[in-house]
């Protein structure tokens, strides 16, 4: 079934989408009554922001409690080479290690939504659920969409740990744009969170001036 990050009040995906998007399908498995989802993520480079999830939590309850969600397994990330300075001046590690494959309980099988709390370090949304009233980490939820739901044979998940780019303000995903003036030779290496996918690049020399 396509998994998507929600936010916690509108049926829109949020900035943290991009955790699944090379990731986008998950497995859920319902045995005596129970189901659990099994799903993975990928790390997420935002305008030179890099950083990926490194705790979850979920609720069984509609969001009144939360608990650990079961780690499968972890990946380490470098992170040497973000863009995110912190507010309060501290330095930013190599590495991190996140979370790359994990499973939950769902609070019943068919069940639409998992509220959820994230944890992605050394990011504007690590600042966002640092100032969450619970101190858990940023709010949202995963929405499941069973309309696109298919049966398989796959027993496990197997994760994509390259790096996504994640989505822009209106939710389209990011995408890169490599531009170069044919008289210079200059280069614009960027995004589409920046410059239109169709853009030109023209450069004027100054031949007077300063």
């Amino acid at each position: 079934v396509p998994i998507y990050v929600y936010s916690v009040d509108d049926d829109e995906t949020n900035m943290g989408d991009g955790i699944f998007e090379n990731n986008r399908e998950a497995i859920v498995t319902v045995k005596n009554g129970k189901a659990t989802l099994e799903f993975a993520t990928n790390p997420i480079n935002k305008s030179g922001v890099i950083s990926a999830v490194t705790e979850m939590k979920y609720s069984t309850d509609g969001g009144k409690s939360y608990k650990d969600v079961e780690v499968l397994e972890t990946e380490k990330l470098d992170i040497s080479e973000t863009s995110y300075k912190p507010d309060d001046g501290s330095e930013v590690p190599d590495s991190i290690t996140y979370i790359s494959h994990a499973k939950l309980e769902l609070e019943e099988p068919g069940a639409e939504y998992v509220y959820m709390m994230f944890t992605v370090p050394y990011t504007p949304m690590d600042a966002i659920g640092a100032g969450d009233a619970s101190g858990d980490g940023m709010s949202a939820r995963i929405f499941l969409d069973w309309d696109e739901a298919e049966k398989t044979t796959d027993s496990s998940v197997n994760p994509d740990t390259s790096t996504s780019k994640g989505k822009d303000s209106s939710g389209e995903d990011i995408e890169d744009v490599v531009l170069t003036d044919k008289d210079t030779g200059i280069i614009l290496d960027t995004t589409t969170e920046r410059v239109s996918a169709g853009a030109d690049l023209e450069i004027e020399v100054l031949t007077e001036g300063s």
